[in-house]
């Protein structure tokens, strides 16, 4: 690789993924992220899950059986692993440059950079409630025990089950990393920012991480998209928490650092347009299942069944 590479990190759902396809559409720019489902960010050709080549290449203290996937994703030191990686990752990228995605990584921070020390970090911010509401979107809608969007680092393990307060965590403890990790090589990016001012915003990134390409950052330009859902049910439930005090001290020192209001001041928690959403989703959903009996239906008809 010419350049150094690229670790775009953060708390899940605060913007990672748009910062990914904003990074990675350069042509000499080679993107790997940890989506199982690649259509989510087209910009990411490589067919790869990065969390697959953490999991594969080095052990851990605790799997999850319910999700097969470390409880912790700090892997055991191991300096022939971590040699193996990064040589698998030159070999993927190949002279194009290296571009990571997975907010993961950020419990990884020393190993990549003794991997690549000159490695440089995005780190992706976003408004504390909108990111606690989407990473509590599962459970809200009724999946419980669901983890997917957690920070998935060893001081969560520490805590209760209450999924609002660990959400809470997982934006705390990221900030929390990105202050202790940051210098020269880091740049902090807030999500609403970039959404509301695309232009500055990119232009800054690609300076910054010197990447010449005209083309590409005027197409990224476009992407970002503005997007306000109901804060609603994610008030309701911190209303009716048992934790709103440590919520509370969980969030202060994170907002005090990247300039975020505490409260839901700023926020949308309408009722009705938590209603209004939650009818569309019904309705979609109504309709997909339709059309799957349609279809089921039609094949049944053709073969005679």
């Amino acid at each position: 690789m010419e350049k150094s590479p690229i670790f775009i990190l953060g708390c899940p759902r605060s913007g990672t993924l748009l910062m990914s396809r904003i990074l990675g559409r350069p042509e000499n720019f080679f993107l790997i992220t940890e989506h199982k489902n690649k259509a989510v960010c087209p910009e990411g050709q490589s067919g790869i899950m990065d969390s697959r080549l953490w999991w594969n290449t080095f052990e851990f203290e605790h799997w999850n059986p319910n999700f097969t996937r470390p409880s912790n994703e700090v892997p055991i030191y191991n300096a022939a692993n971590l040699e193996r990686l990064k040589t698998i990752y030159e070999n993927l990228a190949g002279r194009r440059r290296l571009v990571v995605k997975n907010p993961s990584n950020l419990a990884r921070i020393p190993l990549i950079q003794e991997m690549f020390p000159d490695a440089k970090f995005v780190f992706c911010v976003r408004n504390p409630w909108q990111t606690i509401s989407s990473i509590s979107s599962k459970v809200l809608a009724g999946h419980a025990g669901h983890e997917s969007f957690l920070l998935r680092t060893p001081s969560l393990s520490f805590l209760n089950d209450d999924f609002l307060l660990r959400a809470t965590h997982s934006w705390s403890e990221a900030i929390k990393m990105y202050c202790r990790n940051k210098d020269e090589n880091w740049s902090a990016v807030r999500y609403e920012d970039v959404v509301l001012n695309p232009q500055t915003e990119i232009d800054f990134l690609y300076r910054t991480l010197d990447i010449d390409d005209d083309a590409a950052k005027q197409t990224a330009t476009k992407l970002p998209r503005l997007s306000e859902k109901s804060n609603f049910a994610v008030k309701k439930c911190y209303d009716a928490s048992l934790h709103s005090d440590q919520i509370d001290d969980l969030l202060t020192a994170g907002c005090e650092v990247l300039d975020y209001e505490i409260g839901f001041d700023q926020l949308n928690v309408s009722s009705i347009r938590h209603m209004r959403e939650k009818l569309t989703g019904k309705a979609l959903l109504k309709k997909a299942r339709h059309l799957l009996e349609k279809r089921f239906s039609q094949q049944k008809a053709t073969a005679g069944w």
